[in-house]
């Protein structure tokens, strides 16, 4: 599955035990998307979830539903899932 934004920047930060990521998108209406996440084992769902979320130079803290509902059409962790899978494949499998 594929997301309306495109990546443009990612960065890995291995200073973490768990995978800890920073991308940086550019959604359809050609505003900046800038979300640091990780993976999260606390949860019963065991997902990525969002730890900073900035959105055309504003902080919306961690707060990432607005847009996964609102443009994406899915869920933040579903959202998240589908970056975290590309950025897994260029940083983990070296």
């Amino acid at each position: 599955m594929k997301t309306k934004a495109k990546i443009i920047g990612t960065k890995y930060k291995p200073d973490y035990t768990r995978p800890r990521y920073v991308v940086k998108l550019e959604t359809i209406d050609g505003k900046f998307l800038i979300i640091d996440f990780e993976y999260d084992e606390t949860s019963n769902t065991k997902s990525y979830t969002p730890r900073r979320v900035h959105f055309d130079g504003k902080n919306y803290e961690s707060k990432l539903s607005w847009y996964t509902k609102a443009v994406e059409n899915m869920t933040v962790q579903k959202f998240l899932a589908i970056i975290a899978a590309k950025m897994d494949k260029k940083y983990l499998t070296a």
